[in-house]
């Protein structure tokens, strides 16, 4: 994370440094082009870093993938009329009760696991 974070640094320094040149020489087509070099590779380096920073997170994937299940309810809440399988109504009730209980579980160990 700290190479990343240096990378940004000195990219930042290189584009400050360019912009200064071109400042003093606003014609300079080899100005421009280390100018324009220079955002590229610091656009590049906080790309690097945003990506590093995102994939490192602790519970990032389990995210994704409680997102995706969220997304795939969405027709189903959309046609809340229509049953969804064969269960009766309290059959349906103790599947519920059972899933929230273990989600209750798995919640207490977010600050576990954030902890670490």
């Amino acid at each position: 994370l700290i190479e990343y974070l240096k990378s940004v640094c000195v990219s930042s320094s290189a584009m400050i440094s360019s912009m200064q040149t071109l400042a003093s020489e606003p014609n300079s087509q080899s100005g421009k082009m280390t100018l324009a070099n220079a955002t590229r590779d610091l656009q590049n380096a906080l790309d690097r870093l945003n990506n590093i920073c995102s994939t490192s997170a602790p519970g990032i994937r389990e995210c994704d993938a409680g997102s995706r299940a969220v997304a795939g309810l969405v027709g189903i809440v959309g046609s809340a009329d229509s049953p969804t399988n064969e269960m009766t109504y309290f059959e349906c009730l103790a599947a519920v009760k059972d899933r929230s209980t273990g989600m209750g579980r798995n919640m207490t160990e977010i600050p576990k696991s954030a902890a670490k």
